[in-house]
């Protein structure tokens, strides 16, 4: 399957289970940035879609360095979400989960 209709999946699956679950983001004292749109928070968009790429990358290729780099980036876009206080951790556990399945 081709990358783009992977990504355009995993968004629209994404926006679906939003709306599924409905959970709220983390309160916005803990933001770093303002983010006041009322979206929901779980799964991380981010972290899922991120996850279907890299896990491309992981597959697609033999070379321990690539594979390394893709584990690496999808923990630190993880990371980075918990860090700016947008998601929870379960938001991000449940945007790596949907990303892989």
């Amino acid at each position: 399957m081709d990358l783009g209709w992977l990504i355009s999946f995993a968004t629209l699956l994404n926006v679906i289970i939003k709306r599924a679950f409905s959970i709220t983001r983390p309160p916005s004292t803990l933001h770093m940035l303002p983010i006041n749109d009322g979206s929901f928070g779980f799964p991380s968009g981010d972290v899922q879609v991120a996850t279907v790429f890299f896990m491309i990358i992981f597959l697609s290729f033999n070379s321990k360095t690539l594979k390394i780099i893709s584990i690496a980036m999808i923990i630190n876009i993880m990371l980075s979400r918990l860090y700016l206080g947008v998601h929870s951790i379960y938001d991000v556990i449940g945007g790596m989960i949907f990303g892989v399945f």
